[in-house]
């Protein structure tokens, strides 16, 4: 188990070096086309894209869910 913790650790220091400009952040406007449409956009040019849920997003998903 403690190898696979290692490997864990190794991409997250991939992604970290690599991709530090490919992000989305997902806020109140939730998941949109265009949301979707610049999410293929980015995955064109980088392995990996990283999305990070804005608490306006999720205080939405609560009042609403």
């Amino acid at each position: 188990m403690a190898e696979n913790k290692n490997n864990e650790g190794d991409e997250k220091d991939f992604f970290k070096k690599e991709n530090k400009k490919s992000k989305i952040q997902i806020g109140k406007n939730g998941i949109t086309q265009s949301l979707i449409e610049e999410i293929r956009r980015q995955l064109k040019t980088h392995e990996f894209v990283e999305v990070k849920l804005l608490k306006s997003f999720r205080q939405g998903m609560v009042k609403n869910g």
